[in-house]
C-alpha cells in the first residue's frame, strides 16, 4: 500500500528516509526507528483512533502511525510521512499525555490547522493544497535528487542513506540555516 523504498513491509521507515529527514529537518533518528506505521484497518485500535479523529488521511498514537493509504504519489507519501514524524518528534519531547491533553485543549478552542503541533507539522508537510512546505521545496531541490536518490535500485539503502544524508544537510544549510548563503561546501552526492 505504502511504497517500500520509504516504509518496509514491517511498517518501519526505511533508512535512507530516516536519514534525509535527520539531515534536513533535524528529526531524531531514534524516534523515528521506533516509529510503526500501518493501515487503520488492520488494527482495532487504529479504526477507534480514525473514527475518534475523524478519518484522517493519518493519525499518531503513541509510536503507532495510522494511515488510510489513499493512492497518494511519493511526494504526498514523503511530506505525509515528514508532517506525522513532526508529532512524533513531539511526543517524544513532550511525552503522550502532555501531547494529547495539549492538543485536545487547543482543538476545543481552534480550528484543526491552527493548533500549535498541526501549524508545525504542515510547515514540514503534507499540505496537498499548496506547495510551500518544506518537504515540498525539499522535492524541488537540486531538480528533484531526492526522488531520484530514493528510486535509484543501482544503489543500496546504505548507498541511499548516505547521499540522501549529504542532500539534506545541504538543503538545511542552504533553505533553513542560511537562505542567503552563496556558496555550499559539501560535495554532491551521485558524483
Amino acid at each position: 500500500l505504502q511504497p517500500l523504498f520509504m516504509i518496509g513491509t514491517n511498517g518501519k521507515l526505511k533508512d535512507p528516509v530516516i536519514s534525509l529527514l535527520n539531515s534536513a529537518f533535524n528529526f531524531d533518528d531514534n524516534v523515528m526507528r521506533q516509529s510503526y506505521w500501518i493501515h487503520y484497518k488492520a488494527a482495532k485500535s487504529g479504526q477507534m483512533w480514525f473514527a475518534i479523529t475523524g478519518n484522517p488521511t493519518a493519525s499518531v498514537s503513541g509510536t503507532t502511525v495510522y494511515h488510510d493509504a489513499n493512492d497518494h504519489s511519493d511526494a504526498e507519501w514523503l511530506g505525509l510521512i515528514a508532517h506525522e514524524e513532526s508529532h512524533r518528534q513531539e511526543i517524544s519531547k513532550r511525552g503522550n499525555f502532555d501531547f494529547y491533553v495539549g492538543y485536545i485543549g487547543e482543538g476545543l478552542r481552534k480550528s484543526y490547522k491552527e493548533i500549535n503541533t498541526e501549524k508545525t507539522a504542515y510547515k514540514y508537510g503534507a499540505d496537498y493544497s499548496t506547495s510551500t512546505d518544506m518537504m515540498d521545496q525539499l522535492l524541488d531541490y537540486k531538480s528533484g535528487i531526492v526522488m531520484t536518490i530514493l528510486k535509484n535500485e543501482s544503489l543500496n539503502e546504505s548507498q541511499k542513506a548516505l547521499q540522501l544524508g549529504l542532500v539534506g544537510k545541504e538543503f538545511r544549510l542552504e533553505k533553513i540555516i542560511n537562505p542567503n548563503l552563496a556558496v555550499c561546501f559539501i560535495p554532491s552526492p551521485l558524483s
